[in-house]
């Protein structure tokens, strides 16, 4: 037997051990300087502050960053900010100016998230606010932004609003979860040329909070085109790895006069093969309803209709049954479980 090969595992498991102790060594240093270098930002004076803060905004998005309110930083780890009266540039080639603004909003960020690989928004409150959602006419969003690339010359770009000449944008729009989010108080305009006219939405709130149960949990009330629409919302993604993930989930939609309900659970969200499904939707005046859903109004009168989908052996059965207007409706039908 060949006794350097047990003589040599003391030396390079003492090797391992001194390599990992120096790396950890160094990593804690590197918090640590990053812990002072966070501490020290945010005690600046909002005079030195504001310009930094909007020039990493600009540098990060491609757009002007105004803040002419507040700005309040406090340090730890949860790095909290409270910013007053903010605007974010449009496009070049949008309607308007300013694609964004705010009155008082509050950003809340942990540092344990960002250190183990998750970005999100621990706590994001919005109050008094003006979003413009717009399209042109190759597609591109006015939300969807970047840096300019380091070699673009600021005077010789170009404004046309063409996908293949606007440096912001490629990579689609900025998207950061929310755990707890709370907007109030909120104007949305939409411009979009599959739209025959414009979309006005007023926000009067919505609270959002990701539990740690994977859940999803959403309350809406607001406006649109001058039509009362509230929405309660959970959903809860089930145990599956990645993508096969399942979901639950329990909804109810009050839009004017009319009430549409759904709850039920699905075994896989993208390749579902094991669905139970409960919809119900009941309104005073069906034409009414579809056309405030964009829907020619092909049936009218008092309707109250329930679906039900469940799963039979490796089929699915599907009861309907309800009336719209004098129109009673019974019916059964069986699908195919998808394979």
């Amino acid at each position: 037997m060949n006794r350097s090969l047990f003589l040599n595992k003391t030396p390079r498991r003492s090797l391992a051990r001194r390599v990992l102790s120096a790396i950890l060594r160094s990593l804690l240093a590197l918090l640590l300087v990053l812990g002072v270098l966070l501490v020290s930002l945010f005690s600046f004076e909002q005079a030195t502050l504001r310009p930094l803060a909007e020039y990493a905004v600009e540098r990060f998005t491609g757009r002007v960053l105004r803040i002419e309110g507040e700005l309040d930083a406090i340090a730890g780890r949860v790095i909290k900010l409270r910013i007053g009266n903010v605007s974010l540039a449009n496009a070049d080639w949008g309607s308007a100016e300013e694609m964004l603004a705010i009155g008082a909003v509050e950003v809340s960020v942990d540092l344990a998230d960002l250190l183990t690989g998750r970005y999100l928004v621990e706590k994001l409150v919005v109050d008094e606010g003006r979003l413009l959602f717009e399209k042109n006419d190759v597609g591109l969003s006015n939300w969807a932004m970047g840096s300019k690339p380091e070699d673009s010359d600021p005077n010789t770009e170009a404004t046309d609003g063409t996908a293949e000449n606007v440096a912001s944008g490629r990579d689609g729009p900025l998207v950061v979860p929310v755990r707890h989010g709370r907007l109030s108080n909120i104007a949305i305009m939409v411009y979009d040329p599959a739209l025959t006219r414009p979309l006005d939405i007023r926000l009067d709130k919505l609270e959002q909070d990701i539990g740690a149960d994977r859940s999803l949990s959403a309350n809406l009330e607001a406006r649109i085109d001058e039509r009362p629409l509230s929405l309660q919302a959970r959903v809860v993604l089930s145990d599956g790895p990645g993508a096969d993930a399942g979901i639950e989930f329990d909804a109810e939609a009050v839009i004017e006069d009319a009430r549409l309900a759904a709850n039920g659970d699905i075994d896989n969200l993208f390749q579902p093969t094991r669905v139970n499904l409960n919809l119900s939707l009941a309104s005073p005046e069906l034409s009414q309803t579809a056309q405030a859903f964009g829907i020619p109004g092909l049936l009218a009168g008092a309707t109250e209709i329930g679906v039900r989908v469940t799963p039979v052996g490796d089929r699915h059965r599907v009861d309907i049954s309800g009336n719209v207007g004098e129109l009673e409706i019974d019916a059964r039908a069986r699908l195919a479980a998808r394979r």
